[in-house]
């Protein structure tokens, strides 16, 4: 059993209805100054905005709503001068992963100075950084169960992995009831993101016990949930186990990083504005399937064939709507080496438990063309 270092700093309260008890989380955390970090489109979901009405209550409240997918540095900057004019004592961040990830990047710049590149790897806030909550409206990045805020380059849109423990939410709400009305292509991109991030994280080179007793339960809620929260997520039920699962997936990452279908994803997304869940999908069953011909054993804890759960992610996958193949997301033969390269690069392939060459990358994006 190889050594590793597990820290479970972050309180998770869960439950259908739990968002309505922030209110009490902000009084208990001694804070009267919120600035709410979201996206307009979240804003006006009926049971979100009740949470932010309770909020206001008695308390003074700032909004940054312009988050967007694949947040900038651009747009950390501006939300950390919205953060500045205002001086909250905490951060709320709600929404998608993309929220919450521009809520840690806004702590970063606005307790530490600087610029977001400053913070790219891990460790670098010398200054200590504000409270703050997370509070999750999709099942899919399990962002608010990490350390790590990924923030995209403004001009390359490069993605940067900026990481510190005290970037962590202090307090995660996950409640059902805020992801009954997520829209179909969000439930399909980001359960399948939330997917990967199981299976990925189970296998990577830096895996461990607690890692992959994570990985292994998120897989099973998630594989077992997917398709009744996609037919119908006003299902509590299905709805509660994606969030679960998506959220211990986010912590398998936090424990074990990813792989290759990520790696290979970036990529795309940069450079197609393909959806992160949707690459993902796309590339994952390829990279299981050369993991697992260097490796038959690697999946085995899952107490399922490698090539049963491949099938598994294509079905899941149709059954969404997401793309099958690069060519129909406007990929061409002559795009493969540049993703290659750009694939090759990407700090979570070294993490995959066989590290890939430029050409080995090259075969995986004409397998999936």
């Amino acid at each position: 059993m190889l050594p590793f270092h597990y820290d479970t700093s972050i309180s998770i309260r869960f439950g259908p209805g739990v968002s309505r008890d922030i209110g009490d989380v902000i009084d208990a955390m001694a804070c009267r100054r919120i600035l709410v970090v979201t996206d307009p489109n979240v804003r006006r979901i009926e049971p979100v905005a009740r949470v932010f009405e309770t909020l206001a209550v008695d308390r003074e409240t700032e909004f940054f709503d312009a988050v967007h997918p694949n947040p900038t540095a651009r747009l950390i900057e501006q939300g950390a001068e919205v953060a500045r004019v205002f001086d909250p004592d905490v951060i709320v961040g709600v929404g998608g992963g993309s929220a919450l990830d521009c809520a840690k990047g806004i702590n970063f710049l606005l307790t530490n100075g600087g610029r977001i590149e400053d913070y790219q790897g891990f460790g670098k806030a010398s200054a200590p950084m504000l409270l703050a909550v997370g509070i999750p409206t999709t099942a899919g990045t399990g962002s608010e169960a990490q350390s790590y805020a990924l923030i995209s380059k403004s001009d390359t849109h490069e993605k940067m992995a900026c990481g510190d423990r005290k970037a962590r939410f202090e307090l995660v709400l996950l409640d059902p009831e805020l992801i009954a009305t997520t829209p179909s292509e969000v439930r399909a991109s980001t359960g399948l993101d939330a997917i990967a991030h199981a299976l990925e994280s189970y296998v990577t080179r830096t895996r461990n016990r607690i890692s992959r007793m994570l990985s292994r339960e998120a897989w099973h809620l998630l594989n077992g949930a997917f398709e009744r929260y996609h037919a119908d997520p006003s299902d509590v039920g299905a709805a509660g186990e994606m969030l679960v699962g998506a959220h211990l997936a986010g912590a398998a990452i936090e424990a074990s990083m990813l792989g290759a279908a990520h790696a290979c994803a970036n990529p795309l997304t940069a450079r197609f504005d393909i959806a992160h869940g949707a690459a993902v999908a796309l590339m994952l069953p390829h990279v299981m399937a050369h993991n697992a011909r260097n490796d038959p054993s690697l999946y085995e804890g899952l107490r399922v064939p490698a090539d049963a759960i491949e099938e598994r992610v294509v079905a899941l996958r149709s059954l969404a709507g997401l793309p099958e193949r690069l060519e129909a997301c406007g990929v061409g033969q002559k795009d493969l080496s540049v993703l290659a390269n750009e694939a090759h690069a990407q700090w979570t392939g070294a993490h995959n438990p066989f590290v890939l060459s430029v050409e080995e990358y090259e075969t995986l994006y004409a397998v999936a063309l």
